[in-house]
C-alpha cells in the first residue's frame, strides 16, 4: 500500500517488502484506496532490493493513467513487461517503485502481486 506522497523508490525501502529472486510474476492489479488527483500516470517498477540498479522501471505496468485511478474501488489490471509470468525478476530479491508524472495532490493504492519462485538458485 503506498500514498501518492509517500512513494516507494530505489533509494529507501518504504514497503518493507521483496520480491524473491527468480520470482515470476502471475499477475499484479493496483486496487485504489482513495482517489487519485492532480498527477497524470505512474510507472509501476521494479529494483535490485539491495539498493543496486533497474531490473525494469516499469516492469510492472507503464504510465497508468489518472483517468483509471480517480475514483474509489478502480482496479488497474497491469501488463507490464514483467506480468503474465513470461520473464522473471532475476537472480536478484526485487523491490517495488512508484515512479509520478506530473503532481499528484490525493491518492493512496495498494498493489496485489501473485508470483511463483521459478527456482531456488541453489
Amino acid at each position: 500500500t503506498f500514498d501518492y506522497d509517500d512513494l516507494p523508490v530505489a533509494s529507501t525501502d518504504v514497503l518493507g517488502v521483496q520480491i524473491p529472486a527468480y520470482a515470476k510474476i502471475l499477475s499484479a492489479r493496483l486496487e485504489v484506496i482513495t482517489a487519485f488527483a492532480g498527477g497524470t500516470t505512474y510507472n509501476l517498477g521494479l529494483y535490485q532490493a539491495d539498493g543496486g540498479g533497474v531490473i525494469d522501471a516499469d516492469g510492472i505496468d507503464a504510465a497508468v493513467a489518472l483517468a483509471v485511478m480517480d475514483a474509489r474501488g478502480d482496479v488497474v489490471q497491469c501488463d507490464g513487461a514483467l506480468v503474465n509470468g513470461v520473464l522473471s525478476v532475476g537472480d536478484e530479491a526485487a523491490k517495488l517503485t512508484v515512479a509520478a508524472t506530473g503532481t499528484y495532490t490525493a491518492g493512496k493504492a495498494r498493489l496485489v502481486l501473485e508470483y511463483v519462485i521459478e527456482k531456488s538458485g541453489n
